[in-house]
């Protein structure tokens, strides 16, 4: 994730759609759907995007800017099918995630038309649970699994093509990751699956 392009809002804004491009202007503070602590996380993951983005210059000249969104767009894409936007994001880019659903825009150019930002009030509550530990910089998990599957032929991640046959396999990872993640959060669910028909018959 390091070269990450992603704007640092340093006050409460509103993301408005006018023609498929998203405006930013002030707005009043509001709870944030992640809660208090998620929205600290938050800030200082935006913060470390711009940082490493100015100071380590790593992404290529020779390649033009809209590639730098296509690694966080196809996570917000994937959040998009997913439905794990928060009410606040539906509502703002309802005709950006359309026609992300429709397969008329990729998700690069719903990162881009954001402005390349990412916080959690785009998110919902499960999908910043979720982004925390997946998406997280610290952990890395996303970037080594992007990498993995996307990068090891390529001269960096930013070489990565926008394409939708790219994306249905980012999907096909993360969908992996994601129920991997929900099986972590609840695993007496499972336990109770697997035994269930046993505790039947030894009632009976």
């Amino acid at each position: 994730m390091r070269g990450l392009v992603t704007a640092l809002v340093k006050k409460p804004v509103t993301l408005t759609v006018r023609s498929n491009k998203a405006v930013i202007s002030p707005r009043t503070p509001r709870k944030s759907c992640g809660g208090a602590a998620l929205l600290d996380h938050f800030a200082r993951f935006l913060r470390a995007c711009k940082a490493t983005y100015h100071l380590d210059g790593a992404f290529p000249d020779e390649l033009e800017i809209g590639q730098s969104y296509v690694h966080t767009g196809m996570f917000l894409g994937w959040i998009s099918d997913h439905d794990l936007y928060s009410e606040f994001f539906g509502q703002e880019f309802y005709v950006l995630i359309a026609a992300f659903k429709a397969r008329n825009l990729t998700g690069a150019k719903v990162f881009e038309a954001c402005h390349g930002v990412l916080t959690d009030e785009m998110l919902s509550v499960e999908g910043n649970k979720f982004a925390q530990d997946y998406f997280d910089f610290d952990r890395d998990k996303y970037q080594e699994d992007y990498n993995d599957l996307l990068c090891k032929e390529l001269p960096s991640m930013y070489h990565v093509a926008d394409t939708w046959p790219n994306y249905e396999m980012v999907k096909h990872m993360i969908d992996k990751r994601y129920l991997d993640w929900k099986r972590r959060r609840r695993p007496w669910r499972a336990i109770f699956r697997k035994y269930r028909v046993t505790i039947v018959l030894c009632m009976n």
